[in-house]
């Protein structure tokens, strides 16, 4: 919560989404002494983007996010379904296999234990904002369109397409997969190509007296593809389902 320091680094983010924002979290806690790094995020979009599916995550992410003050944000706003194990289907001849996440003593994995947590994108973000909100060091600026990186021998610039631009000594590329920070200064030549497989997913409410396959949440297998179904909040009145499947490229 210190404001930055005279002596610490100048950091530009590019990407509000989670990783730009537990980058920014991260690089706060970890500071040396008296070198608070002021932050500065910039984000495409007119506002950080609460969509998408639903998330696993694991016993480390989760001590790495109870670390930067996160997890606690997701505990008290009741956010997410603990999950205990996975459990591993073949649509053929039933189950398979389970992955545990409940530790030998079955409070968790690790010490302090944690186990798993099945949360939606749009949720994570904002416990994560609100971690951010904060932080004195941090600034988040939406509405930004980077079109140019200047890397200098001590320093690096950013410009926008609306004629501003920004100067850090250090820029972080957390702008997702059509990054800017790749296409424009790291890789610009390297193209996309299409792996062969696509996703799909959603959300489907069910019925309280509806019996459903699996505890907690499962990967079901098939020949050509696989469906991940999964409870992701505490009331378990819904159930995400998340499909791929080989898929010829139609494009």
């Amino acid at each position: 919560m210190a404001p930055p320091s005279a002596d610490g680094l100048k950091v530009i983010i590019l990407g509000c989404g989670i990783a730009g924002l537990t980058t920014a979290l991260a690089l706060t806690k970890f500071a040396p002494q008296g070198q608070v790094p002021k932050i500065d995020i910039y984000e495409i979009r007119p506002e950080p983007a609460v969509i998408g599916g639903a998330v696993n995550l694991t016993p480390n992410a989760l001590r790495m996010l109870d670390y930067l003050g996160c997890l606690q944000i997701m505990k008290d706003r009741d956010y997410g379904k603990t999950i205990d194990y996975l459990e591993v289907f073949d649509v053929y001849s039933g189950k398979l296999a389970e992955s545990s996440f409940r530790g030998p003593e079955g409070k968790g994995v690790g010490d302090p234990p944690y186990k798993a947590l099945r949360i939606t994108r749009g949720d994570a973000l904002k416990a994560v904002l609100a971690a951010v909100d904060a932080q004195e060091n941090i600034t988040m600026t939406c509405g930004k369109r980077t079109v140019k990186i200047d890397e200098q021998k001590d320093n690096v610039t950013i410009h926008f397409d609306d004629g501003d631009s920004a100067t850090g000594e250090l820029l972080m590329g957390c702008d997702g997969i059509h990054s800017v920070t790749r296409l424009k200064h790291v890789e610009p030549d390297r193209k996309a190509t299409y792996s062969g497989v696509a996703n799909a997913f959603g959300f489907a409410p069910i019925e309280p007296d509806f019996k459903v396959h699996f505890e907690c949440t499962a990967i079901n297998f098939a020949r050509r593809g696989m469906l991940l179904t999964s409870y992701f909040n505490s009331k378990m009145d819904a159930v995400y389902v998340g499909g791929l499947m080989q898929v010829p490229d139609v494009g």
